[in-house]
């Protein structure tokens, strides 16, 4: 738990992000790939991370409810030229995010 979060009641945590640089891939930087994923996918992991066992607690000790949405994009189910690695990173999240509704 991040100690400046501690005290704040946490009901809801919305996962929306989204960047991309609409170039064909072999066109894209080194580091505008990287940017599609820690944008597009990684801020979602490193959030739900750190929140998550605050929203947990939460319902364990209060009974009250605590959720996390996530958004993703159509480009996730269906990789277009001109946003590939944006396309592939939206995947990663809806995945995460089915996933992690398992768990």
């Amino acid at each position: 738990m991040i100690p400046a979060l501690s005290d704040l009641d946490v009901a809801m945590l919305i996962l929306n992000a989204g960047w991309v640089e609409p170039l064909p891939f072999k066109d894209l930087t080194d580091s505008e790939v990287e940017q599609h994923v820690n944008i597009n996918a990684c801020h979602v992991i490193y959030a739900s991370k750190v929140l998550l066992p605050q929203l947990l607690q939460r319902h364990e000790t209060t009974g009250k409810k605590a959720a996390i949405f996530v958004t993703s994009s159509l480009a996730s189910t269906a990789p277009m030229a001109g946003v590939l690695s944006y396309s592939a990173a939206k995947a990663f999240v809806s995945t995460f995010a089915a996933g992690l509704g398992f768990e």
